[in-house]
């Protein structure tokens, strides 16, 4: 499988949530980013995102930078929901909120952790 452009990769929006799992996040990224590799091509392509565009605290206290905030994404981007301790009090209503809009809207969602 060649793709022609970056715009026929498959993409990924991983949704940062506050104390977010580094291990669940890794496992869900990394086997992206060797697949690209190993076709010599950009299958797959990501962004991560939060809800404010500002740097996500990992459960082990490091701070990842996002590409983005909640925004509209594509219909054909798959959201995977970055979380891990303290979920509840982690999500907020605006969170909740983007997630069932963009679920309305028709895009796939995951989860890790």
């Amino acid at each position: 499988m060649t793709s022609d452009t970056a715009e026929d990769a498959k993409e990924f929006v991983f949704l940062l949530i506050d104390k977010f799992s580094m291990i669940a996040f890794a496992s869900a990224v990394e086997p992206l980013r060797v697949a690209n590799r190993m076709a010599d091509d950009k299958l797959y392509k990501w962004r991560l995102a939060s809800e404010n565009g500002e740097p996500v605290r990992c459960s082990n206290g490091t701070r990842l930078m996002p590409d983005q905030a909640l925004t509209d994404i594509d219909r054909d981007a798959m959201i995977i929901v970055c979380a891990g301790l303290d979920v509840k009090q982690a999500t907020t209503p605006a969170v909740l909120s983007w997630l069932r809009k963009q679920s309305r809207r028709g895009g796939g969602m995951g989860a890790v952790c």
